[in-house]
């Protein structure tokens, strides 16, 4: 499946600031807190971990995602690692296997 072109993380993050600007009186601090876990989900602003192939050298990086109930990308159906994925965590820095 492939991604696809525009997410709702990529509208907040364009248009979110002035929109809390324009209509801030009228959201809850619920609602603010879901937009900004919206904008940071699987960016470097909440970390990641590394990837990588037990057969091969192939690496990638993976960022973290926010897990709140309202983010379209926590909800979907999470895929099994293929292709010997071992998942090796990198937090600011310092490195945990977890594989």
């Amino acid at each position: 499946m492939d991604r696809p072109k525009l997410e709702v993380a990529d509208i907040f993050r364009r248009y979110g600031e002035a929109y809390r600007q324009q209509h801030g009186a009228s959201l809850s601090t619920a609602q603010r807190r879901v937009m900004t876990a919206i904008e940071v989900c699987r960016t470097a602003a909440l970390g990641g971990h590394l990837e990588h192939c037990d057969s091969c050298p192939y690496e990638r990086n993976a960022y973290d995602s926010c897990r709140d109930r309202h983010c379209p990308k926590c909800q979907q159906v999470r895929m099994p690692l293929s292709h010997g994925l071992v998942l090796r965590r990198r937090l600011r820095g310092e490195r945990k296997d977890f594989g």
